[in-house]
């Protein structure tokens, strides 16, 4: 009787200790979030909720860090989420993420575009589904698919809406304002490359036509490139939105 009083006592002991660890836990993660939330908006120039979100603004562009959890119960997971809006609507289908079991049937089966980026272990790990392949094969240079690489687990994608958007996604709540500062200039710059890249290529496009002695710039290449590009994007939305479908 008494060896299971004491057996009791000792369970209620490290029981409670367990409450008062999970609640110091809580408080530091909570302190933690505060002090984020106050670094990243001053990082950003902008300001914070109080609870899950900073916002305001890179290389000119409105930009946001969030930290959400994504399922519940044991399957509830954090993530940290940065958006950088892109600075005019091009054409753009951005989806990255690290390859599932079934990518490769989807893909035989026309069902799912997977862009080969001439980097095999990036392209072992990743599944790009992208367009234009122009654009986004330019775009995800080294530096950016170095900072993909080094990260466990991440999603790289565009968002479509009234202000367009790339968000990164990082399965972790970042406790360091230096590692989003890292992130931020990381999607800054990639958006940066999306405009520029468009720019060099509509630039590169156009032909001079007409008398020897009055040349004008001949537009029409350029606007059939766009179209092209347009419905190589509506394409893989168009993939995407039946798989969506079918569930």
């Amino acid at each position: 009787m008494e060896n299971a009083v004491l057996i009791a006592m000792v369970w209620g002991v490290v029981a409670a200790g367990i409450v008062f660890d999970s609640r110091r836990e809580r408080q530091r993660r909570a302190w933690l979030r505060r002090y984020m939330l106050v670094s990243l908006a001053e990082l950003l120039g902008g300001k914070h909720d109080g609870e899950a979100s900073a916002e305001g603004r890179v290389l000119g562009l409105p930009a946001s860090v969030t930290f959400v959890t994504r399922g519940d119960g044991a399957r509830a997971r954090p993530w940290t989420t940065i958006e950088v809006a892109l600075p005019y609507p091009y054409p753009l289908a951005l989806h990255i993420r690290d390859h599932a079991p079934r990518d490769r049937r989807q893909i035989a089966r026309g069902k799912m575009v997977d862009l080969d980026n001439s980097d095999p272990p990036f392209d072992r790990r990743f599944l790009v589904e992208a367009a234009p392949a122009d654009v986004v094969r330019r775009a995800l240079d080294a530096a950016a698919r170095g900072y993909l690489m080094s990260q466990a687990e991440v999603e790289l994608t565009t968002e479509p809406g009234p202000r367009p958007a790339l968000r990164l996604a990082v399965q972790r709540w970042m406790e360091s304002p230096d590692e989003a500062a890292d992130a931020l200039r990381m999607l800054g710059r990639l958006v940066s490359r999306v405009r520029d890249i468009y720019q060099e290529l509509a630039d590169a496009q156009q032909v001079v036509s007409g008398d020897p002695y009055r040349p004008m710039l001949d537009a029409g290449l350029a606007r059939d490139a766009m179209t092209s590009r347009e419905a190589e994007v509506a394409r893989v939305d168009g993939l995407r939105q039946r798989r969506r479908d079918s569930k």
